[in-house]
């Protein structure tokens, strides 16, 4: 029989975000594989207040029940699944500890904020331990960028083959060649948050309006009200920028078939479908050099690169791709290349195989001891 796989994270297990989207395709190859999947999630565990509580409160929903387990859990607070004595396999897209003050240093906290961080730093505190437990100790790491490999083995010792570097996949979109002459829209498809380097387009967008006053802009999934995001710009812009809170896998095809480039000036990522989803379409991306997008792109070969928080060199690069509709059209040709061969199936399936060597190298360390003990007697 093969044992039952509790996949543990606070997430809805459905395609509406990056993470649940990447959850299902997960389950999907666990199944096809005759495993049993369980998610335990927000619905199964209710909010309560804070991260490092919600986790206690799901490692207790799992000791309820027992069997042959083997439990896949999400990197914050992690390492209280210890305690179930069952193989652990730790995953995150994007380890905290590294980007948290990346992310800190290129952006201003509000004083409410700082206030909040400062009451609840206790539970911060713990939440980070519970990480760091988890990061050290598990059976294996899945991560999502090779430069969180290189950070585990740095920051928690672990060795290269218990760190593996997961891939995510992509959905075809079967959009055609793009055409070089007609309308421009620029798509930004992220949260409305510090995080995904929202700086930058406030800085660019007015200044390409100057010398590009035909080009559209498309600011998708923000999370936030048309409005909220409006006002970060000036009048003489807003009319060329079309926002969408929330959008449908459908919709998701036409805003990237309407597309002419695709930019993420995050500051800190995992391994972004966004960007991975927006290769497939054939489109030119500009993005950060860090995290999971240098795995994927190489500057000037299948997109284009900057440095964290330059949001000069970020609004140069827009400019050269605006001039230039061939460059930007065989930037995009590599980049459908690039990741033509990461179909869900094949990139999940990479999970499953090393998810089973960890319950492999469990079985023969339990095979010795109970050699061991037999001998002894």
């Amino acid at each position: 029989m093969k044992p039952e796989i509790v996949h543990v994270a606070e997430i809805k297990l459905d395609e509406s975000s990056g993470m649940g989207r990447i959850a299902c395709h997960w389950r999907d190859a666990f199944t096809r594989k005759g495993y049993r999947f369980t998610h335990v999630g927000p619905d199964e565990v209710p909010a309560s207040g804070h991260g490092s509580l919600w986790t206690r409160h799901a490692l207790q929903h799992c000791q309820k029940t027992k069997g042959d387990r083997l439990f896949l859990v999400h990197e914050p607070g992690s390492g209280v699944f210890r305690k179930m004595n069952s193989p652990l396999v730790v995953f995150s897209h994007g380890v905290e500890r590294k980007y948290v003050p990346v992310v800190n240093s290129h952006t201003r906290r509000s004083v409410k904020a700082a206030l909040k961080l400062l009451v609840t730093s206790h539970l911060w505190r713990l939440r980070q331990w519970q990480t760091d437990s988890g990061l050290t100790h598990a059976d294996a790491l899945l991560v999502s960028s090779h430069d969180d490999l290189d950070y585990c083995m740095a920051q928690y010792q672990r060795k290269k083959e218990d760190v593996f570097v997961f891939r995510n996949g992509v959905l075809p979109t079967n959009i055609g060649p793009r055409k070089p002459d007609g309308p421009v829209q620029i798509l930004f498809m992220a949260t409305w948050i510090p995080r995904k380097g929202i700086s930058c387009l406030i800085s660019a967008i007015p200044r390409v309006a100057l010398e590009f006053p035909d080009v559209r802009w498309c600011l998708a999934g923000t999370g936030v009200a048309r409005e909220e995001v409006l006002s970060n710009f000036p009048e003489l812009c807003r009319h060329l920028i079309d926002v969408v809170p929330k959008f449908q896998r459908d919709e998701e095809i036409k805003m990237l078939s309407q597309a002419s480039l695709f930019v993420l000036p995050s500051l800190a990522e995992g391994q972004p479908l966004s960007l991975l989803q927006a290769m497939e379409a054939g489109l030119c991306c500009i993005t950060t050099d860090c995290c999971g997008q240098k795995d994927v792109i190489e500057h000037g070969r299948n997109g284009l690169l900057f440095p964290v928080g330059d949001a000069d060199r970020f609004y140069s690069l827009l400019i050269e791709c605006l001039r230039g509709s061939a460059r930007r059209l065989k930037l995009g040709e590599q980049a459908h290349l690039t990741v033509k061969d990461r179909t869900w199936v094949s990139v999940s399936d990479e999970v499953i195989q090393r998810v089973e060597q960890v319950l492999q190298k469990r079985s023969i360390a339990k095979g010795r001891l109970e050699n061991s003990a037999a001998s002894s007697l």
